[in-house]
């Protein structure tokens, strides 16, 4: 025997409308924490490099830097304070067909590079240099690069505080391991690419090894040194 069609009208529809209902309420009832993610409040530290320039002049036709160029130079660096990991470049403009205002340039690179070298500042001619009108206007731009750190949003409690049965990392999470890592690293740069490994001489090495196994190098602190006391152990003669 069939049912009659009116039963699902009179019975059926009832309940289905509220279990409709029910599920509507439940989804407007999800805690705020299960609708936010860590993506919403990341920790990292930007990295930009940003650059600064001068100009060191030069008298029309000459190769030594005008007077008093050297100490604006030094006000210069000292303004930006130059400091560790700093990259300073030397552009006198693009390379032309003219063999002696390219010489002229090289000599005047060469100069300021001297004169840096004095102040105990390392540069370098530009890879491609790039400043239109240097040599025009008798002058040698000095570019100094520098990695700059820009901390994360840090304290971060943009995540509410509820009942988060998505266990979600809080929102402050990691803040104080990247901001640290972004005060104290001495070259951003770092942050962005790790630096060259220098050159190493393992037989150099392995050979003081050796002398040290061999008993040509004294095993012992000196007496003076291992002395209990307050006096300074820079004068002694260590390993």
């Amino acid at each position: 025997m069939r049912p009659d069609p009116r039963f699902y009208l009179i019975y059926a529809a009832p309940l289905l409308l509220a279990a409709m209902m029910m599920v509507s309420g439940c989804v407007s009832n999800v805690p705020d924490t299960a609708r936010w993610t860590p993506s919403e409040a990341p920790k990292e530290n930007k990295v930009d490099f940003v650059t600064m320039t001068h100009e060191v002049h030069f008298a029309p036709g000459a190769t030594t830097v005008a007077p008093g160029e050297d100490r604006s130079l030094s006000a210069f660096l000292d303004q930006i304070e130059l400091t560790y990991g700093d990259q300073v470049t030397l552009d006198a403009g693009p390379h032309g067909n003219n063999a002696p205002a390219d010489d002229l340039a090289a000599k005047r690179v060469a100069s300021v590079t001297a004169m840096l070298r004095q102040m105990r500042v390392h540069a370098q001619p530009a890879a491609r240099p790039t400043v239109n009108g240097a040599l025009d206007r008798d002058a040698i731009v000095v570019t100094v690069g520098r990695y700059v750190v820009t901390l994360p949003n840090c304290p971060d409690r943009s995540k509410p505080e509820a009942d988060d049965y998505a266990n979600v990392p809080p929102s402050n999470y990691s803040c104080a391991t990247v901001t640290n890592l972004g005060l104290m690293v001495a070259n951003p740069g770092d942050l962005v690419h790790g630096s060259p490994a220098g050159p190493a001489d393992a037989t150099y090495m392995a050979r003081g090894v050796q002398r040290y196994r061999n008993g040509d190098i004294s095993k012992s602190l000196e007496p003076e040194l291992s002395k209990a006391g307050g006096g300074s152990s820079g004068g002694g003669g260590g390993n």
